[in-house]
């Protein structure tokens, strides 16, 4: 089947899917954690771009620490065409948030003080209505 893949031009597809895999798979691992203002391990806790610095640079990725800068990394991509391991950013008043694609309509964020990493829906009204961007990394 590697041949087949390999002959049809598939191969990056597959290593693109298996990395966003990975980087979900890592992001998801982390529910429960404490929001630690600064935090980025699973050791300390996350704040929000310390949860996608950690899922990204576990998994190979060079990332950023800020989420400004994280919002500006990879290729943007629309709402409709998430996969695995894509990075969502929320408006959120007059700032914004991001978190983790990990598919079947899911993201994995750390939300603020006094919370833990958890999930949302992203066909939630509050979601759609305020999806500000997602971008794709390599």
């Amino acid at each position: 089947i590697r041949d087949l893949v390999r002959s049809r031009g598939l191969g990056d597809v597959y290593k693109r899917q298996e990395k966003g895999d990975a980087i979900a798979k890592s992001a998801y691992d982390m529910l429960g954690k404490p929001f630690t203002e600064g935090g980025y391990s699973a050791e300390t806790g996350f704040d929000n771009s310390g949860l996608i610095y950690y899922a990204l640079t576990s998994n190979g990725v060079d990332c950023p620490r800020g989420l400004t800068a994280q919002k500006e990394m990879g290729t943007e991509i629309a709402l409709e065409k998430l996969e695995k391991g894509d990075i969502v950013f929320i408006k959120d008043g007059d700032s914004f948030f991001g978190g983790i694609y990990t598919g079947d309509d899911t993201i994995v964020f750390s939300p603020y003080p006094g919370q833990k990493v958890r999930t949302a829906s992203m066909k939630s009204v509050y979601y759609t209505d305020n999806f500000l961007k997602a971008v794709r990394v390599d």
